[in-house]
Order: C-alpha cells, then structure tokens, then sequence
C-alpha cells in the first residue's frame, strides 16, 4: 500500500498523489503489480510519450532512457531505512533496498519496453534536469543513440513536506522574498528526444 500523507503536512499545502491508473491502458496489473508508486509514474508517463511521438514499444532500438529526479524513489528509499530502524541492519527488507536503488525505476522501465540501450538516472536535487538533459545531448551527439527517451519525476513522500516546513522557516519565512509556501506535489513528465 502507498503511503498516506494524513498528518504530515508539516504546515506545507499538498496537492493531490498522482493519478497512475492510466498505467492500465499500457501494461497488466501483473506486469506493474511489484512496481512502486515512482516506477509507475514514469512508466505510464513514458509509455505516453512513445505513444504520442508514433513510437511503438517494440520499435525501442537504438534508444536510451534518461532520467532526471531530485530525490529518486523516496519513498521505497524511506521504507528501507525504516526496516533498518525497526529490524536492524541484518533483518532490512531485501525488496524495499532493492527499490531504493535509484537505477531501478528506468531498468524497470526499459525491461517493460524492450530498450537494451544505455540508461542513466540523475539525482542531483535542483540540479538533476539540466544535468541529465547535458548527458541526454551528449549522447545524442557521440551517437550513442540515436533518440533519448528522457524524463524528469519525483514523488510525494510523508517525510517532504515536514522537510520542506523546515526550509521555508530556516530561511525566514515566505514573506522574505526566498522560498514560498507554494504547494508541494508529484509527477513524471517524459519526451522523447532525437537529432533529426
């Protein structure tokens, strides 16, 4: 079950969980059925993509997949260091580390669509989509692909928004002209990009 947010708002306004149903339209619920809440974000945003730029999955060669996340999957992150706290360190849930690795989600996602290209993923906080699009274009000109399958994604974890309360109050506020109390929320988007 994903996790609820009831009761962490930490003063910060949330918006609404992703809606991933449309995931449905594009794999079974058996296929997704082990994927966490951040896989099928950018799974069902990437299949959307493809679909949109008349790609089907089988047609996936010679195609690399970049993502750009400020945190990864968080939530699969927090889950395993949870068992840690809770187990120690030689009972830690072996399926929550393995989802926690930040690769995991674009591996998960080029296995479903047959990419057998290069993947990356970027965590790098604010900077993570101007640094993947930077390898994204690298590629694309050494010829290491030719089309990138890029997206940027991150999810909404009960642990944000406190994180986020404390931010805004270390810097003195929203009224101080830094950051504002805009509302805090999760997405995937994805594109696919090429040289032609």
């Amino acid at each position: 079950p994903e996790p609820s947010l009831a009761g962490y708002s930490g003063g910060m306004p949330t918006l609404p969980r992703a809606d991933v149903s449309v995931l449905a339209a594009y794999a079974s619920p058996r296929e997704t059925r082990q994927m966490d809440h951040f896989t099928r974000m950018c799974l069902s945003s990437a299949c959307a993509a493809l679909e949109e730029a008349g790609i089907s999955p089988g047609e996936t060669e010679n195609t690399g997949p970049v993502l750009a996340s400020g945190y990864g999957p968080a939530a699969p992150s927090f889950a395993f260091l949870d068992s840690i706290l809770d187990y120690g360190f030689k009972m830690a849930s072996p399926l929550s580390f393995s989802h926690s690795v930040q690769n995991i989600p674009i591996a998960g996602m080029a296995l479903r669509l047959g990419i057998q290209g290069p993947r990356l993923t970027v965590c790098q906080f604010e900077t993570s989509v101007a640094a993947a699009l930077l390898s994204a274009s690298v590629w694309l000109a050494e010829g290491r692909v030719s089309r990138v399958l890029f997206g940027a994604a991150d999810e909404l974890t009960p642990v944000l928004p406190d994180v986020a309360a404390k931010i805004v109050e270390a810097e003195g506020g929203s009224g101080q002209g830094r950051r504002r109390r805009y509302p805090l929320g999760e997405g995937a988007a994805f594109f696919v990009l090429g040289l032609e």
